[in-house]
């Protein structure tokens, strides 16, 4: 007894990783090898190709059938998106059983493409992205959002639904940031994701290497965002959901900024702080 419930233990690991289907080239059979995703109305195989990628589309109302008679049955349509790139080399596709997501990715003339599936049940679409490629620089003359440590990824979709409300092309988070192309992300960012471009560096060397912009600290001792004056230019940061920022970015910060509260609140949450702040100091 005891040994089979150290195995059991010891397999409990195994079982908690996620289920992700792999694959080396794009899929020719729809039937063996395309890869499925839906939710429940709306549902596509993907065949992962690289410069020439096909979609074949269902939809609930073109089936006749139930759980007893298969009826009659037509796709929807197929769909095909030509990729103006050259031959593609270090290509996986893959289907994460766990978040229901489709990636596909490779390398063409000296670009690393990503491209993502998901099909939302909450909103009742089809999702594809294109994860974009990141220019280096381009923060000079702009405002950008920094991000220590924002865990939850609900909470990060909507800071860059905010951002792009507000006319933020960046984005730069931590390392210990949820990931900007979790299914959770992507959903509460309501599209935004496909405009305001996001990436992760090692914030410390990030604000050394970028002194020369004004840097705003958002910390529950600061000034009162309603004594700063709007700015056209700058780096603001928003600081973990329950930590705030950490005292290593903090020294490097000259700003410190607050939103005064008149309640018994301790704090606002990452997402309602970035809203408040970004509709003070951004230029209208």
């Amino acid at each position: 007894m005891r040994a089979a419930l150290l195995a059991l233990l010891l397999a409990a690991p195994a079982l908690a990783q996620p289920l992700t289907l792999h694959y080396t080239r794009p899929a020719e059979d729809w039937q063996s090898q395309a890869l499925p995703i839906g939710n429940g109305r709306l549902g596509a195989m993907i065949f992962g190709g690289a410069a020439r990628e096909h979609l074949q589309l269902n939809e609930i109302s073109l089936w006749t059938g139930d759980e007893k008679d298969t009826g009659r049955y037509q796709n929807l349509a197929d769909l095909f998106f030509d990729l103006d790139h050259g031959a593609a080399t270090g290509y996986r596709r893959a289907l994460n059983i766990s978040t229901a997501t489709h990636t596909t990715a490779y390398a063409a003339g000296g670009v690393a493409y990503t491209r993502e599936y998901l099909a939302s049940a909450p909103n009742q679409v089809l999702a594809l992205f294109e994860r974009p490629v990141f220019n280096p620089g381009g923060l000079e003359d702009t405002i950008s959002l920094v991000l220590d440590g924002i865990q939850d990824p609900g909470n990060l979709g909507t800071i860059i639904r905010i951002a792009d409300w507000f006319g933020l092309a960046h984005i730069i988070c931590s390392h210990e940031t949820a990931d900007a192309f979790n299914i959770k992300t992507i959903q509460s960012s309501m599209g935004s994701i496909s405009r305001v471009e996001v990436r992760y560096e090692e914030l410390g060397a990030f604000l050394d290497s970028h002194k020369h912009l004004p840097a705003y600290a958002a910390t529950l001792s600061g000034t009162s965002i309603y004594e700063v004056d709007r700015i056209s230019c700058g780096l603001i940061l928003i600081g973990n959901e329950s930590r705030g920022i950490s005292e290593e970015l903090l020294r490097r910060v000259s700003h410190h900024i607050t939103i005064p509260g008149a309640g018994h609140a301790e704090s606002l949450n990452a997402a309602v702080a970035s809203g408040i702040i970004l509709s003070h100091l951004v230029q209208g």
